[in-house]
């Protein structure tokens, strides 16, 4: 079990915490930047008594176009440790971390042990009315903290990363990560109530963002629209996707706010499949400690209003 993963690091740092006799920077002086909404959360729980992260990406833009304004810049440069999810999703960030960041502990977390990471892929290997690409499994989808499993796996390593900058804010860290994997273990089993009733109906989503959670709940997702946020489909898929929808009975598309709707808008036009927006990075939600829970919640609330008779 992933908590069971996370556990020993957390209670492994509580035992050490004693030991350590310096740490790298004061409490005070730490400056923690995290990437994306959902890591800043995690980051922000485990910091609780300590001190607040910075948040880079803020309302609704893409990691995978942003670009980074001059306080960006000068957030990371100041930074002492930078959490991001990696290349694959924060494309933005892989030059500036190396020039502006070069003294910083960055913390690549799609590296982090333990974790379950799927090929990008929705589905059947592919998006619909494309052929699979029998190399693509090599691309990870880098959407996995949509897997509350794998939520507690980034918490023990949080843990261990801070820890390591402030060893004498060890234990604190170590503690608030232990109530922060039994607050996900309670989320899970809501979430879990709350998809029930909807875990067989049909739907599609916008672009390949949102297996790890389909699959952590078991829900019905017939396929994506795209596998490449700045690619839309051709013709010919367009044309796939209608028939899709027309003999699948899908009962809804998901668009996201990062992503012009268009296209789906078109697709759906004379007939029943009902649109909504689904958020894989809480763009509406205020930032902070709460914001994982509740993205996680919106998503589940979001997709039974959508998908229920």
């Amino acid at each position: 079990m992933p908590e069971l993963r996370a556990l020993p690091i957390l209670l492994a740092i509580l035992i050490a915490a004693a030991g350590f006799s310096s740490r790298h920077v004061s409490a005070a002086e730490l400056r923690v930047v995290a990437s994306i909404k959902p890591i800043h959360s995690l980051v922000a729980s485990v910091m609780t008594g300590v001190g607040e992260p910075e948040l880079l990406l803020k309302g609704a833009s893409s990691p995978h176009s942003f670009n980074l304004k001059p306080s960006d810049a000068r957030i990371l440069s100041k930074a002492d440790v930078v959490f991001w999810v990696g290349p694959d999703m924060e494309v933005f960030l892989t030059r500036p971390l190396k020039t502006l960041a070069p003294s910083a502990q960055i913390v690549e977390l799609s590296k982090t042990p333990g974790l379950t990471l799927l090929p990008s892929e929705l589905e059947r290997g592919r998006s619909i009315g494309e052929e699979a690409n029998h190399h693509s499994h090599k691309n990870i989808d880098p959407h996995f903290w949509l897997n509350p499993d794998n939520a507690k796996v980034l918490v023990g390593e949080i843990v261990k990363q801070l820890a390591m900058a402030d060893a004498d804010n060890a234990e604190l860290f170590a503690a608030n990560g232990v109530a922060l994997i039994a607050m996900l273990n309670r989320l899970t089993t809501e979430l879990d109530a709350t998809l029930a009733a909807v875990k067989t109906v049909p739907f599609i989503v916008y672009h390949d963002a949102f297996q790890y959670f389909v699959k952590r709940f078991k829900l019905n997702a017939a396929g994506a629209i795209i596998l490449n946020p700045e690619r839309a489909p051709g013709a010919r898929k367009t044309s796939r996707i209608r028939e899709k929808i027309a003999t699948g009975k899908i009962r809804c598309i998901f668009t996201e706010p990062q992503f012009n709707p268009a296209i789906v808008k078109s697709l759906t036009n004379n007939t029943n499949t009902r649109v909504s927006a689904l958020d894989p990075l809480g763009a509406d939600i205020p930032a902070g400690p709460a914001a994982y829970t509740t993205l996680l919640q919106n998503l589940s609330r979001t997709l039974v209003a959508c998908l229920k008779k």
